[in-house]
């Protein structure tokens, strides 16, 4: 189950936003899927089934993100959570939406494009599958509660 990717790599390397969390039990840090666990390093994960921030300087880095050079030491086997930023699963008032973080600058910068609405319906696809939604469904820790800088773009129905 692989998405595509709506932010240019190149931006990506070039960003300072994604992978890095202000506090250590942030509840932007990816939540982890029962596909997702098995393929990562035991010592990675907490008991909520996310990853264990590691502490730099004044924030907190995902284990898995090489300041470096900016870049995720397990990319190609990323969480299903990762593979959808910008895009987020959240719930409000017991209904569940496709939403966007507006923390991500490309995704500002593409807020009213018809690249965007492009992209959003490729997502409601992908999400209206069968397995995608039984994934969520086994999985309901990857559905975030409502955050602020979150923008919501399609109710979704996961029965």
């Amino acid at each position: 189950m692989e998405l595509k990717q709506f932010v240019p790599s190149e931006f990506c390397l070039s960003c300072d936003v994604c992978c890095r969390f202000s506090e250590a039990d942030s509840a932007w840090s990816p939540a982890l899927t029962d596909t997702d666990i098995p393929k990562l390093p035991k010592e990675l994960i907490n008991q909520k089934n996310k990853f264990k921030l590691k502490s730099y300087k004044d924030i907190y880095l995902c284990p898995c993100f090489r300041l470096e050079d900016n870049r995720c030491r397990i990319y190609q086997n990323r969480p299903f959570d990762c593979s959808l930023y910008p895009f987020l699963l959240v719930k409000k008032d017991n209904k569940f939406f496709l939403g966007a973080d507006l923390k991500c600058p490309f995704l500002q910068d593409k807020q009213n494009s018809h690249e965007l609405q492009e992209f959003v319906k490729y997502l409601l696809e992908f999400l209206g599958q069968e397995d995608t939604k039984e994934l969520i469904r086994r999985n309901q820790q990857i559905i975030g509660d409502y955050q602020e800088d979150v923008i919501f773009l399609q109710e979704i129905n996961l029965s």
